[in-house]
């Protein structure tokens, strides 16, 4: 019986790293990107909240920061288009 409790703790401990790594991965990603939503902050927390191993950043980016996400955004879509354009 402990083999099998220490196995199914593992897993559960696997498998909430994997998840966690996951969202923290799209939780970066939103946020450089400056589409960081309510949503993606709620999953965040939930994750986090389930979890005693995951230590993920849910907060909110910084307002002023948010806007440089979607310049870069923009201007690599321009970039890309004029590539294949000429």
């Amino acid at each position: 019986m402990a083999v099998k409790t220490a196995v199914h703790a593992a897993i559960n401990k696997h498998e909430n790293m994997t998840e966690c790594k996951s969202v923290a991965c799209i939780a970066d990603c939103s946020r450089k990107a400056g589409c960081f939503r309510k949503e993606i902050r709620e999953k965040c927390l939930a994750v986090k909240n389930e979890s005693q191993v995951c230590d993920i950043d849910c907060d909110e980016p910084s307002r002023a920061l948010a806007p440089l996400g979607t310049t870069f955004l923009l201007a690599a879509g321009v970039v890309i288009a004029a590539n294949s354009i000429g």
